[in-house]
């Protein structure tokens, strides 16, 4: 749909200057998009009876999430996702993002087997996090996610502050 390009296009260009300070009216620009996000989403659900996410939008809420520390409205979110999306394996980064999200709400054991499906659906996502040096495996790699070009843009690192307590 029209409106989940435009979305996808504004997304990849916000830009918050500063990494580790948010102002309220940023917050409220980030919760604002998450919003029309999921309202675009429900649309072409409700439209379509599924979804074709083309543009990638679905994942970009936690994304946003992280982006504000706001691990509470990730989980919800992640949820709704679940129901309004469901069988949707989801991306290696997105998953990254999820696993991040579950820990940060203290769901320890379920972030651990989210972080092993993350890792079986990328095995480089978490040599890239922790700034190691990526050494191809040799191994059938079908889907180009799983290739650690896929990973060029990753944009996460244990050297974050926000991701401190999970690196």
């Amino acid at each position: 749909m029209k409106n989940l390009e435009q979305l996808s296009a504004q997304y990849s260009e916000l830009c918050i200057s500063n990494q580790y300070y948010m102002t309220p009216n940023q917050k409220q620009e980030l919760e604002e998009q998450i919003k029309s996000i999921k309202a675009s989403i429900e649309k072409e659900v409700q439209l379509l009876d599924g979804f074709d996410d083309e543009h990638r939008v679905v994942y970009i809420p936690t994304q946003l999430y992280i982006q504000m520390e706001d691990y509470k409205a990730g989980l919800d979110y992640i949820r709704w996702y679940l129901k309004v999306v469901p069988g949707d394996l989801g991306a290696p980064d997105f998953l990254f993002e999820w696993t991040v999200i579950l820990y940060m709400n203290g769901k320890v054991k379920e972030a651990e087997r989210k972080a092993v499906e993350t890792f079986f659906n990328s095995t480089y996502i978490f040599d890239k996090f922790f700034g190691l040096e990526l050494i191809l495996i040799d191994k059938e790699e079908s889907w180009g996610v799983e290739k650690p070009e896929y990973l060029a843009d990753f944009k996460y690192s244990y050297t974050q502050p926000k991701l401190a307590a999970f690196a």
